[in-house]
């Protein structure tokens, strides 16, 4: 299970974060919502898809009429960082986390380049990661090298991922990427943007103490594959105190959940504890799943959630421990 294994070089102290979700109000109403496990299930108005079927997804108010792609990446991308009050445009370096139709070569780039070049992106020195939800550990994993280096004293990581554009959807479907619309693991995915702003943690200060990821092979019946979990309940099981409780924010809803992996989990896990799933279409958002985890984590009322497990459409399996703002 450890082969592969990679963790934090230092860790991170979260100083600011602002979400922009399908939860309309600010940061903190957005966060408690998901917490409390509310539901955000409705179709979209202007979204049909050659099914001539309206998508049920749930979209962000921020954008909800637009159908360009990049447009409305780019208004939950901005909503997100105007939600740190600045701290995002005072951060030394920006990494920006986006999907991977956004990568090099996509007929998306080039517009992605032009608000880079406008800095849409950020004022300051913005890099690109592309990818899944690993990409969003790449992008936490990126921050720390920085730190750990002392090339940087504050990282602002923003990822953001909008997996409800219609365009998106259909080159989904025409790929076999990801079966959006014949799916049968509801929710559908839907569109979140997160912004944290991250330095070295030396004080104990709300933010993850450990970020892990293990490889795992895609394919369910590969040979020696063994049972779905096992990578996920190892990674786990490094995080939680050998005889304490646990308090989880779980991606169950991305096309490789099966009631195999959450069970082997649970059984490996010393202890029952609760379970956060979030609410429709905030359950797995591309990129931005690993750090809408963390931020659902930081803060809240009391039994607020100590540990992050997400899966990569990649195969990779990703536990993080957080830290909780105890004023919280």
């Amino acid at each position: 299970m450890t082969e592969g294994l990679r963790s934090l070089a230092v860790p991170l102290a979260v100083t600011a974060l602002g979400v922009s979700t399908a939860f309309a109000g600010p940061t903190e109403t957005a966060l408690e919502l998901i917490r409390a496990e509310a539901r955000v299930a409705m179709r979209h108005p202007v979204f049909v898809g050659p099914d001539g079927l309206r998508q049920i997804c749930a979209p962000a108010p921020h954008c909800l009429h637009s159908r360009d792609a990049v447009e409305r990446l780019l208004a939950l991308y901005q909503v997100a960082c105007q939600e740190t009050a600045g701290a995002v445009a005072a951060a030394d370096i920006t990494l920006a986390v986006l999907p991977w139709w956004l990568r090099r070569g996509s007929p998306f780039r080039p517009a992605l380049d032009r608000a880079l070049q406008e800095g849409r992106l950020g004022p300051g020195r913005v890099e690109l990661v592309t990818g899944d939800a690993a990409a969003g550990a790449a992008g936490v994993f990126a921050a720390a090298q920085l730190l750990a280096r002392g090339d940087a004293r504050r990282v602002a990581v923003v990822a953001a991922d909008t997996a409800i554009a219609p365009a998106v959807l259909d080159m989904n479907e025409a790929s076999g990427f990801a079966h959006t619309r014949q799916t049968r693991h509801n929710p559908f995915p839907g569109e979140a943007a997160v912004a944290l702003v991250l330095a070295a943690n030396h004080e104990g200060a709300a933010g993850l103490t450990a970020l892990i990821e293990a490889p795992e092979p895609l394919r369910p019946m590969a040979p020696d594959r063994g049972l779905m979990g096992q990578v996920s309940a190892g990674l786990l099981a490094r995080l939680v105190p050998p005889d304490g409780p646990f308090n989880l924010v779980a991606d169950l809803d991305g096309e490789r959940y099966r009631s195999e992996e959450f069970g082997v989990v649970c059984s490996r896990l010393p202890e029952p504890g609760r379970v956060i799933v979030p609410a429709l279409s905030l359950g797995y958002v591309g990129t931005a799943t690993l750090a809408l985890q963390i931020a659902v984590a930081l803060g809240g009322a009391d039994r607020r959630p100590s540990l992050c497990w997400t899966i990569a459409r990649s195969g990779l399996r990703m536990a993080a421990q957080v830290i909780p703002d105890r004023k919280g």
